[in-house]
């Protein structure tokens, strides 16, 4: 394979469908986000690099088609121009630049078909909910904080229900009604499930399949709002998990949200997170947990009384809870004890993991190092944020490594002085050259997301 790699980098430069194929996977099928990076891409070629394109089915099947539809042209110019040929190569060159398009079409004709199937889907997996006239479910939206959650109740609970979570970033209509239709249990009592959205509406179709008894929802962040292009539209979209659940059901958030609530929220259960948690009226002792993930249980507690947990199980529990991995978790990371927080970032996620990870390092008493690429995916109303990430890496870490990410500058502009950061082009470069600099004894390392190539 190592042979033909020159090869391949030659095919994938003249007819680059792999590069393209690639940032429409790692932007989940979206047409607007293909369209979104043809600006930054149309002319770069072989940018796999931290990651490589996954030849699912339905990624074969856009190839195929956008291959075919690219195919077609070529054979019509050579065909129709046979007799010019200097202008045929012309024209097949110029088609060779417009194969995103070409990728384009043949996602949106994919489309089109899928949303089809993926209706029927749903449609079942309404069905299968529904035969389950026991089966309890529990809903999580929010723009962080879901999978936590969910994790918790699944502590929680499990040993009273008969208890199933969809698992991992399963949290689309799509993928929720898959899981249903090839994993739900007849003798399923209780269901927890993350609902996550990049429009409004899907949260909708999702809580439309599991008609939840309890609706949850974390928080209102600000998390891609380049994607919804507002605070309003994020809050609207997050507010369906209360709006697509049973009229009877229980809901509940935290007190921060009230004001930001796009519906009548006179039945909401808000949480205030007051330095202590109780269970059942009564204090209880709560694990080694950050300011934010204590707010987590807190929910989870909470959705554990309407369940009406006994007390002892939730004592014996609570000692012992796992938290997801890439949030938040305290653990070796890259050969330094740290915390791994980069399953994803916003700016609010960003201050939590932050003020963990210091509080992490002074219980140590050694100085906090932090990896970071920045902060993705901000819209106009928090465009700035990078630059307020660096100012507060300039107060809180004693240094920081900043990644070469397209967001290096604005992060390294919130810094006074260069003699608290140093910016790398990669996080492998930082793992081979960089380490060196930082005794692993003398430093608690917090690891930001790299964040994936289209930042690069």
């Amino acid at each position: 394979m190592e042979k033909l790699k020159p090869f391949l980098i030659l095919c994938n430069t003249l007819l680059p469908f792999a590069d393209f194929l690639y940032i429409l996977q790692l932007e989940e099928y979206s047409t607007k986000r293909l369209l979104h990076w043809l600006p930054r891409f149309f002319f770069r070629r072989n940018i796999q690099r931290r990651e490589k394109l996954v030849l699912t089915r339905k990624v074969l099947l856009i190839l195929v088609l956008s291959v075919g539809l690219w195919g077609v042209s070529a054979l019509l110019i050579v065909y129709l121009l046979r007799t010019l040929l200097f202008i045929a190569l012309l024209l097949l060159c110029f088609i060779a630049l417009l194969i995103p398009f070409y990728v384009l079409i043949a996602n949106i004709a994919f489309s089109l078909l899928e949303d089809v199937f993926k209706k029927r889907l749903r449609q079942q997996a309404v069905e299968l909910v529904a035969k389950n006239k026991d089966l309890k479910v529990v809903a999580i939206a929010g723009s962080y904080g879901k999978t936590t959650v969910k994790n918790f109740i699944y502590q929680l609970a499990r040993f009273t229900y008969k208890t199933q979570m969809i698992p991992g970033n399963i949290n689309t209509p799509g993928g929720i009604a898959n899981w249903i239709i090839h994993n739900l249990n007849e003798n399923t009592e209780l269901l927890i499930a993350e609902v996550d959205a990049y429009e409004v509406g899907e949260i909708a179709k999702s809580c439309d399949i599991l008609k939840a008894d309890i609706a949850v929802l974390t928080n209102i962040g600000d998390q891609h709002l380049q994607r919804f292009g507002s605070q309003n539209k994020l809050a609207t979209a997050l507010t369906e998990v209360f709006t697509h659940s049973k009229s009877s059901s229980t809901k509940i958030s935290i007190y921060n949200t009230k004001a930001q609530i796009l519906a009548p929220a006179d039945n909401v259960q808000f949480i205030k997170y007051e330095n202590e948690l109780k269970y059942k009226g009564k204090l209880i002792v709560t694990p080694q947990l950050s300011k934010s993930n204590l707010i987590n249980l807190g929910i989870s507690l909470m959705v554990a009384e309407t369940l009406d947990i006994p007390s002892s199980f939730i004592k014996d529990t609570i000692t012992s809870l796992e938290l997801p991995e890439r949030r938040q978790q305290a653990g070796t990371v890259l050969g330094y004890e740290g915390i791994d927080d980069s399953y994803n970032i916003s700016f609010t996620t960003a201050q939590a993991g932050i003020v963990a990870a210091k509080e992490f390092a002074q219980q140590r008493k050694r100085r906090l190092l932090v990896v970071t690429a920045g902060i993705p995916e901000l819209s106009d109303e928090n465009k700035n944020k990078n630059k307020e990430l660096g100012t507060l890496l300039a107060t809180q870490a004693d240094f920081t490594i900043i990644l070469g990410s397209m967001f290096a500058r604005e992060i390294a502009s919130g810094f006074d002085s260069t003699e608290k950061y140093r910016s790398v082009p990669t996080l492998k470069h930082f793992l081979s050259v960089e380490t060196q600099n930082f005794e692993k004894g003398e430093w608690v390392l917090l690891l930001q997301p790299e964040l994936n190539d289209l930042y690069y």
